[in-house]
């Protein structure tokens, strides 16, 4: 593996607890409060702006050297996210591959998919923003 993608491998692990920590408070504060979908959308953007934010500040330990290399750290994000969702959702949280295949259906209000595009974009539009390359 190459080095950069190590060090964006550590940094995806410290974006899980951030994850988790969105969903909970969404089942918190926001479910007991609005719709199971409105609570969806709500902690999507959430997620979006912490993981932003992750990146942000840690995007300098990654050290991209190209858009190229930023590019190949989002879709390696997007992987890992896409493997551990699945593996945690069915196995450990026990929901059908039905369920969590439920979430990227953008017709019914699922936005999943737009987190997905946006931690893709995410290790180019912050190195650009911190003048890394």
């Amino acid at each position: 593996m190459k080095d950069y993608l190590l060090r964006a491998f550590l940094v995806w692990l410290t974006m899980v607890p951030v994850a988790i920590f969105n969903g909970v408070m969404r089942g918190a504060l926001l479910t007991p409060h609005v719709s199971e979908l409105t609570a969806h959308i709500a902690s999507t953007a959430t997620g979006i702006v912490a993981m932003g934010v992750v990146s942000f500040f840690l995007i300098p330990f990654i050290r991209p050297v190209s858009s190229s290399e930023a590019y190949k750290i989002g879709a390696f994000w997007v992987a890992v996210t896409v493997v551990f969702e699945f593996s945690f959702g069915h196995w450990t949280m026990g929901y059908s591959w039905q369920h969590l295949l439920s979430d990227y259906n953008l017709f019914a209000g699922r936005v999943w998919s737009l987190f997905l595009l946006a931690i893709f974009w995410m290790p180019y539009f912050t190195a650009r923003l911190r003048k890394i390359f």
